[in-house]
């Protein structure tokens, strides 16, 4: 299919595949990689349904965000509708800040609106499987002055000036871990002949309210790195599968943890002793 003849026909929901298989997503592959990660905490979790992924406050407040925004998320079901209010019933501060910046992104794509961004939205939460990888985007849109189509992640953050941990959105975003969105656009370059431009948004909810938007060029390096990782893990997954899950216990694996395990962590006992001095 040529690139003019996409633009004008384009429509995502068509043909998507369907299994009931295992497709490994990006979360699930950055979850296997990390060191302190139990492999049968992972195999419970993403390979076998015995669990469900751990929710938190800072998660609760994103997938609040993309329901306003986008009128939902990515996991049917999962969608955060309200967050805990204060004690005499009203909406925190940090509550009202989200419900700005969800409006502030809504005027960014209304054509009536004076910060109009020129992005027409097409498609929200696209589930999209090729092979056994899958990823959902959050949503897809068309550039109303080149017909472009651009494939966006959303990320709500507290601070989008952060350089505190590894992850903080005021690094130099060619420093941070981006395999979502090469990923992403991989995945929908195979199942559309088309390769989308990449555009990430980033709003925070800080006093600031700030909102950062950058368009990710994806390399050819940086897909070979990405393959690298992903059939790395389906190695590893494999050795697992033929080997045994292997049990790590450890406080913060642990400590959330659902499954019946023989060797769940504890805390150490109390050492206690006599002596004379």
């Amino acid at each position: 299919m040529g690139e003019k003849e996409h633009k004008e026909n384009f429509n995502p929901s068509q043909d998507k595949p369907v299994s009931s298989e295992f497709f490994l997503t990006q979360t699930a592959l950055k979850d296997l990689e990390k060191d302190s990660t139990c492999p049968d905490r992972w195999r419970a979790l993403w390979l076998d349904k015995e669990i469900e992924f751990p929710s938190n406050e800072d998660m609760d407040k994103g997938k609040y965000f993309e329901w306003i925004c986008l009128g939902g998320g990515a996991v049917t079901g999962q969608d955060v509708t309200d967050l805990p209010r204060t004690a005499t019933g009203r909406k925190s501060i940090e509550q009202v800040r989200i419900e700005e910046q969800a409006q502030r992104f809504q005027q960014l794509f209304n054509p009536a609106d004076i910060d109009f961004q020129g992005f027409e939205i097409t498609e929200a939460q696209l589930e999209l499987k090729s092979g056994k990888r899958k990823g959902t985007v959050d949503f897809m849109s068309k550039q109303l002055s080149t017909g472009d189509i651009w494939l966006n992640d959303l990320k709500l953050t507290r601070d989008a000036t952060s350089v505190r941990s590894q992850y903080g959105w005021g690094h130099d975003w060619t420093d941070l871990d981006l395999v979502q969105l090469v990923h992403y656009a991989d995945l929908y370059a195979e199942l559309y002949n088309y390769k989308p431009r990449v555009g990430l948004w980033v709003f925070d909810y800080s006093p600031s309210k700030l909102v950062k938007f950058g368009e990710i060029v994806v390399s050819e390096k940086a897909r070979e790195k990405k393959e690298i990782r992903f059939e790395t893990a389906f190695e590893v997954i494999e050795l697992y599968k033929k080997n045994g899950w292997t049990k790590i216990p450890s406080e913060q694996e642990c400590k959330n943890c659902k499954l019946a395990c023989p060797v769940r962590f504890k805390q150490p006992p109390i050492e206690r002793f006599t002596i004379s001095i």
